[in-house]
């Protein structure tokens, strides 16, 4: 048993990415937030390469002192996660090199494989509970084991018919059984939403719960930093970037609006 919650809580860093915030529909018990941000932030209205950021947390409603990088309480862990950008945001996904091998091994074995389709990384944080969400985190588990740290690598994926797709790789080095990684992958479609988001893209990830729902992530940083992966132009004076999470209490939406010129 001991095993299969340290492999639990290590694999749901890499397929509960993405978590989300704002309106609720439905009644999670998780309180979530998003922060987006294009950089540069005066392309004109000419179509710029630059870096996409965003970080995404999510920590339960009765966790009152923990923070999304240090928390106490698991959340409830997400089932589906999607992403919608601004019909501004153009991903140019045929100016990266294609990974079509599989991630496994550690973070520098990743690079190895795909690094030649590299797009971005960051960071992610994750609360284990034997006690499932709602519980403390470390609940059942051996001292040190309820908060795992992983290295998030993005690489350009092969298309999944006619839709690109992103491979994440999450690694969390500090486990009792060494290095620990699951490869994640998101898929770009055209977005559902209206509004500026119409013509845009989303990135849809299903998300399985993991370990019966005995870990979740309770932080997710990325940047896609390659300069010629996505780009963007300013007509209108602001960038939207929308995301929306569900889990077992329900759905919850937010949005952020990047002012640009």
């Amino acid at each position: 048993m001991r095993k299969y919650l340290i492999v639990a809580a290590a694999l749901a860093v890499a397929v509960t990415a993405l978590f989300t915030v704002g309106v609720a529909y439905g009644a999670s018990a998780n309180n979530d937030s998003l922060s987006a941000k294009f950089n540069p932030d005066n392309p004109g209205n000419v179509n710029t390469p630059g870096g996409l950021f965003a970080e995404l947390s999510s920590l339960h409603n009765t966790d009152s002192t923990g923070t999304p990088t240090s928390p106490t309480v698991e959340p409830v862990p997400t089932t589906n996660v999607s992403i919608d950008f601004d019909h501004a945001f153009t991903f140019k996904t045929k100016t990266v090199g294609v990974c079509n091998n599989g991630l496994t091994g550690t973070t520098q074995q990743g690079m190895q494989a795909c690094g030649d389709s590299y797009i971005g990384g960051g960071y992610a944080t994750v609360c284990a509970s034997g006690g499932g969400a709602g519980t403390p985190c470390g609940t059942g588990l051996p001292a040190n084991t309820g908060i795992f740290n992983a290295q998030v690598s993005v690489y350009n994926g092969p298309p999944d018919g006619k839709h690109p797709t992103l491979k994440l790789q999450a690694v969390a080095d500090h486990t009792p059984l060494g290095p620990t990684t699951v490869p994640l992958v998101g898929t770009l479609v055209k977005s559902k939403a209206g509004g500026e988001f119409a013509g845009g893209k989303r990135l849809d990830v299903p998300v399985p719960v993991l370990g019966g729902g005995l870990a979740a992530l309770t932080d997710f940083s990325v940047n896609i930093n390659n300069g010629s992966y996505v780009t963007a132009a300013c007509d209108n004076g602001t960038w939207n970037i929308q995301s929306t999470s569900t889990d077992a209490g329900g759905s919850q939406t937010d949005v952020v609006n990047q002012p640009c010129t």
